[in-house]
């Protein structure tokens, strides 16, 4: 079992994947859609009173940690009072724009904004942990042409990039936007705005290029294989601003902040076969989802209750979860 992590404007939603990870019962049908369900209870406060904008990135690094990439600028007075010259109310300040959490949604540290040495961003927006735990950030405002780089702790590494200085598309040391999108015109061979990518385990690049609402899938040296194209006529911001694979990696989850849905695909045809969530601001509601990430955590419950938990290989190998729970004899 999984949890799946949606940051959206203001929100992070977590949904638990209902089956454990590569065991399904005899007979089942070969594409049954998994089932999520919300876990709204999952996240801890924050100390220090703070309060927390709209959800720019998500990213789960390789101890499963969840990163979570804020804007504190989209934050309304109202919210922030204690923060204002003079204060207007006890509650709240705006948190730093990242914050780490544990697989049990216990807040474990935050930090980032201005600071020397680098330019940051006017509008903060995407994060990846690499395997050597350094993090990755990038922003989504006109001006916003640099990548920067980070320890975990918050110590500058690198820049790549300056602010302001893109110079279009042809342009090899800046970075830049998007052209506008035609949804009646020839599918375009060039990104418009990639927003995300994944790498499956057989070595395929699945890259969600946003605006052009399609994903698109690459071997390592660059070579095109296919793509597909999710509700295609959206305008807006595009479909596809996130991706995800399934445990066994027969599905793709592609997250989509127009449509308030987050798609479920064939990782191998790129069908869509269903979709999760609706726009509103309840448990299990999304609205304008913007990204998306896995974590390897797998839960068993009896009547509301979690009876057990760890990582997904461990509770597998569990005698009374492959006795009781997957009807497996144990030997």
């Amino acid at each position: 079992m999984r949890s799946m992590t949606f940051g959206g404007i203001g929100t992070i939603l977590v949904l638990i994947f209902a089956a454990l990870e590569g065991q399904q019962a005899a007979g089942q049908a070969s594409h049954q859609v998994p089932q999520f369900e919300p876990d709204p209870l999952w996240s801890q406060a924050l100390p220090n009173k703070w309060v927390t904008g709209q959800v720019g990135g998500l990213a789960v690094d390789s101890h499963d940690n969840l990163w979570v990439f804020h804007r504190p600028a989209t934050i309304p007075d109202g919210e922030r009072g204690a923060s204002l010259n003079p204060p207007q109310s006890e509650c709240c300040i705006p948190a730093p724009s990242v914050l780490e959490f544990d697989t049990n949604g216990k807040f474990l540290q935050a930090w980032g904004g201005p600071g020397q040495g680098y330019e940051w961003f006017t509008s903060e927006h995407g994060i990846f942990v690499d395997a050597r735990d350094n993090v990755w950030l990038a922003g989504s405002g006109d001006k916003d042409d640099q990548i920067l780089k980070f320890t975990t702790q918050g110590k500058f590494l690198a820049q790549f990039g300056h602010q302001g200085k893109s110079g279009g598309s042809s342009d090899t040391q800046n970075l830049g936007g998007p052209a506008p999108y035609n949804p009646d015109a020839p599918p375009v061979q060039q990104f418009r705005l990639p927003h995300n990518v994944a790498l499956s385990r057989d070595g395929l690049v699945y890259v969600a290029d946003r605006v052009n609402d399609r994903i698109q899938v690459f071997k390592r040296d660059g070579t095109f294989v296919r793509e597909g194209f999710v509700a295609p006529r959206t305008l807006l911001a595009g479909s596809a601003s996130g991706l995800a694979f399934s445990p066994d990696q027969r599905f793709l989850y592609v997250i989509d902040g127009a449509n308030h849905h987050v798609w479920i695909l064939l990782r191998e045809t790129l069908q869509v076969v269903d979709h999760i969530g609706q726009q509103g601001i309840f448990g299990g509601s999304l609205n304008v989802p913007h990204a998306l990430a896995l974590a390897d955590r797998a839960y068993v419950m009896e009547t509301g209750a979690i009876t057990l938990s760890g990582p997904s290989a461990a509770l597998r190998e569990d005698h009374t979860v492959r006795d009781r729970y997957l009807g497996y004899a144990s030997v």
